[in-house]
């Protein structure tokens, strides 16, 4: 029983002890002290052969890398139109496009194919969403427009509408799809 409590003891001093030595290490004791700041978060420092270093911090403690490296991969990133500058360097991302819109006006998304909100003929003004059927019952209109999780359903009164549902029960009501139906 007291070998028990004797190891459990010195295994707790040695983790303490170790825990302390680790958060009293200074972060940049990887960096040498003659290295210069070019930048937030990379140095650079030439050694004793004359060749010089960039160290970076990284989320995981600084890495060290040759100059003409550095600058050699800088300038390859530059010239495929990368080299956005993140906190951690530079970025190594390529930018992202929207697809354009397929033959029959949808574009694939990961839930499906949906209508393109670019295609001239159902859209409205802004950034408001397509609607592309409205059903007058009874006091109400129920409008109905696609999403990427299904069909979007809602019901407003005749006098609540906003500009973008009055525009949508007008041309419902012009292209004749105005149909008086029982509510659901």
């Amino acid at each position: 029983m007291t070998i028990r409590i004797l190891v459990i003891f010195v295994l707790t001093f040695a983790c303490s002890a170790a825990e302390n030595s680790r958060n009293s290490a200074d972060p940049k004791s990887a960096v040498p002290k003659e290295a210069t700041l070019v930048s937030p978060g990379v140095y650079r420092h030439v050694d004793s052969a004359g060749k010089a270093w960039i160290y970076r911090q990284t989320p995981f403690g600084f890495s060290k890398s040759a100059e003409e490296d550095a600058t050699r991969n800088r300038d390859v990133r530059a010239s495929e139109g990368h080299g956005r500058i993140t906190p951690f360097g530079e970025s190594t991302a390529t930018p992202q496009t929207t697809p354009p819109p397929s033959e029959n006006g949808k574009r694939a998304t990961p839930f499906g194919d949906v209508p393109s909100t670019n295609s001239g003929a159902e859209k409205t003004s802004g950034s408001a969403p397509v609607i592309t059927n409205a059903v007058e019952v009874g006091d109400s209109i129920r409008f109905e427009r696609p999403s990427a999780f299904g069909t979007y359903k809602w019901t407003r009164k005749k006098t609540e509408l906003t500009e973008d549902e009055k525009r949508a029960w007008e041309a419902s009501r012009k292209s004749g799809g105005s149909s008086t139906g029982q509510s659901k």
